[in-house]
């Protein structure tokens, strides 16, 4: 079906990764002098089973805190295929700048997607990006606003499937009900989240998500705070995640589920 990787061929026990759904057949060749004898061992793959798979690994996560409008994430040892998602939030106050959104450049320049997206003329806007860093090693993340203050977020990503590590993703924006309904398509996935409003988060009116279900902190104080949270999942269903702020405060919720690697590698032993 498809070519896959052999680590360690000239070894007793040779290890074939990147298989697909299929039917493979190996041969074990054995030379000694001008004798040669070969074996053959057949391997079929069968489909991905549903909801299975590895749950990703952040390894890394950066945080910057920025008045100005900018903020610059500096990462060194990123892992070659990491996935790095990033995690933006604006100032709460911007009602009249109409339709705010980040601006995403790297060294060395990578493709930011734009997975879930700030509402117009709102407060507490939040977006999430991502992309891949085929070759790692170090990158400095420039994320940049229309106006106001900047806060954000830079994960590090492994073990997740590059075909389609996107399940899902939303976004909301909402004065009584700041929260989000994902539904994941494999147990084994990734949600993180990231919100942002001073209301909601600061003072008096401050409320705090589950500590024991997440991993989650603040970045940034007063006007500049967001709010960055994640959470593996365990079975497939629905996970409505966000903040619950007092009615009539806004907040603004952007979530992305990542999935696990579904594949995993598979040994080979043939004898001759």
């Amino acid at each position: 079906p498809n070519t896959p990787v052999i680590t360690t061929p000239t070894a007793v026990t040779a290890t074939a990764s990147g298989l697909v759904q299929g039917v493979y057949t190996f041969e074990l060749v054995v030379t000694d002098g001008s004798t040669i004898a070969k074996d053959t061992v057949q391997v079929t793959v069968n489909a991905a089973v549903s909801g299975g798979g590895t749950s990703p690994v952040v390894s890394a996560v950066n945080t910057q805190f920025s008045r100005n409008g900018t903020s610059v994430n500096t990462l060194t040892g990123v892992p070659a295929g990491a996935l790095l998602v990033l995690s933006v939030a604006q100032e709460y106050d911007i009602d009249d700048l109409g339709a705010p959104h980040a601006t995403i450049t790297s060294s060395p320049a990578l493709t930011w997607t734009k997975r879930a997206d700030a509402q117009a003329a709102t407060s507490g806007n939040a977006e999430i990006y991502t992309a891949v860093y085929p070759a790692g090693g170090s990158i400095t993340v420039t994320s940049a606003w229309v106006s106001g203050a900047l806060s954000s977020v830079v994960h590090v990503i492994t073990n997740y499937d590059p075909a389609s590590y996107i399940g899902a993703s939303s976004v909301v924006n909402l004065q009584t009900s700041p929260s989000v309904a994902i539904t994941t398509t494999q147990s084994n996935s990734l949600i993180i989240g990231v919100t942002s409003d001073y209301a909601a988060i600061n003072g008096a009116l401050r409320v705090y998500r589950d500590g024991a279900t997440e991993s989650f902190y603040e970045f940034g104080a007063g006007a500049y705070a967001a709010y960055d949270y994640r959470k593996p999942t365990t079975t497939i269903g629905t996970y409505t995640e966000g903040l619950t702020v007092p009615t009539g405060m806004k907040a603004g919720t952007a979530l992305l589920e990542i999935k696990g690697r579904a594949a995993a590698v598979t040994p080979l032993i043939a004898y001759a």
